[in-house]
């Protein structure tokens, strides 16, 4: 499968045309062939957004993760509140996309495996919290971000959350297929065709789909472009008279030159 827009919608048109209904976390044992599709944003919302976007219009639902320790954006930022809002309002979901690697260093002092469960657990549960508080929205989901084997043998469940990685949404019930590090490593056009799997669960991440099917060097040039032209206009609503010191015109022109 090529990573390009018409490419994800002809996935789409495959899951429905094969008897797959889209589903969700909390209601798939209401459909007979369920199909649970998932996006963990790992670098930029508005990239999210516009993928969400091209979901609405095919008339489809489905979950976007959101990470609250990102390196890459803000999620209290005026500009990100405004994507995750649109996105919700598309009829999405929004969940919790944690990385246990932003809490190291206090794993690293746990004395065994269950004391490392039990502070990821807590951090989870505050950092769906906080961020429910600041979308305004129930999250009742999370997605982990590159799991250790510790927390994928785990299969930690939540009182009030669903792990996406808890072992019956990861070839248990479903036949779980990810377009990891811009690699599908199974044909997931296949495998929705043969119709052998009753349910599935499919993760796809945004940042690696456009109109054409670039590669991964030349799509990650264009989020550094993305990413770049951001932060300068980030630095124009900070900086007072930036036009003075560096104008929007030579950014383009040396984005054009990336």
């Amino acid at each position: 499968m090529q990573f390009s827009f018409d490419s994800y919608k002809k996935l789409i048109y495959l899951i429905k045309k094969n008897g797959y209904e889209l589903a969700n976390y909390e209601d798939y044992e209401d459909f007979e062939r369920p199909c649970i599709l998932r996006h963990d944003v790992d670098m930029n919302l508005q990239v999210a957004e516009k993928f969400a976007e091209l979901e609405m219009h095919e008339m489809i639902k489905s979950t976007y993760y959101v990470l609250l320790t990102s390196d890459f954006y803000n999620v209290f930022s005026e500009r990100n509140l405004k994507s995750i809002s649109n996105i919700l309002s598309m009829g999405h979901e929004i969940g919790i996309h944690f990385d246990e690697q932003r809490y190291k260093k206090q794993l690293e002092d746990c004395k065994d495996d269950d004391e490392r469960i039990k502070e990821i657990e807590f951090a989870v549960k505050n950092e769906a919290s906080i961020l429910s508080e600041v979308i305004g929205y129930k999250i009742k989901t999370v997605s982990m971000h590159r799991p250790s084997k510790i927390v994928l043998n785990a299969d930690m469940k939540f009182p009030e959350l669903i792990n996406s990685y808890g072992k019956k949404f990861c070839n248990e019930k479903f036949k779980y297929v990810s377009d990891s590090r811009m690699h599908w490593r199974e044909n997931v056009e296949e495998i929705v065709s043969k119709k052998q799997f009753p349910a599935l669960h499919i993760l796809t991440h945004p940042i690696w789909y456009s109109n054409d099917d670039e590669g991964m060097v030349k799509r990650l040039h264009e989020l550094f472009k993305i990413n770049i032209y951001q932060t300068y206009k980030s630095l124009d609503n900070n900086f007072k008279n930036l036009d003075e010191v560096i104008v929007e015109e030579e950014i383009l022109c040396k984005l054009q030159q990336f």
